[in-house]
């Protein structure tokens, strides 16, 4: 699996999401590749992938965890 940098900034850097988008980026697209070279559609990977982002927040805004963007 590809390596995340760690934030660079402090945690209330305004744009800190953008570094985050960033980060995650690289390794979000590997994981696109793995999932196609192992023969799923990338359509089929990014609706999962979406599908499963979404349940996520949903998870982290029931806890009442998530983060401002602004």
């Amino acid at each position: 699996m590809e390596k995340i940098t760690s934030p660079q900034q402090h945690d209330d850097y305004p744009e800190r999401w953008l570094d985050c988008e960033s980060a995650v980026n690289s390794a979000f697209r590997q994981l696109v590749l793995n999932a196609v070279s192992a023969g799923w559609r990338e359509a089929e990977v990014a609706l999962v992938i979406a599908e499963i982002a979404d349940e996520y927040v949903v998870e982290l805004a029931d806890k009442r965890s998530l983060p401002t963007l602004n």
